[in-house]
């Protein structure tokens, strides 16, 4: 199993608690939005270091963090009448 970072819950839950971007960033240590910007958005991915914080802050449980990926050996494609 492969497990990535619950971006959509990340971000809707920012939004919920009402924090910005910038407060973010200055939250997990980091110098503007734009680099938090781009975890949030899948472009860079959080730091090990990083995930901890935005747990407390957001009030996420771990469990909820990562979720199971699909590799592309379990995509499903249905197959087209022939």
């Amino acid at each position: 199993m492969k497990y990535e970072i619950n971006l959509d819950l990340i971000k809707k839950k920012r939004k919920y608690e009402g924090f910005t971007m910038q407060q973010m960033a200055d939250f997990i240590g980091l110098h503007d939005k734009s680099s938090y910007y781009k975890r949030e958005n899948g472009d860079l991915n959080f730091q090990v270091g990083e995930i901890p914080i935005i747990e407390k802050v957001l009030k996420i449980p771990s469990k909820k963090i990562f979720v199971e990926s699909l590799t592309k050996s379990q995509h499903f494609t249905p197959k087209v009448g022939t």
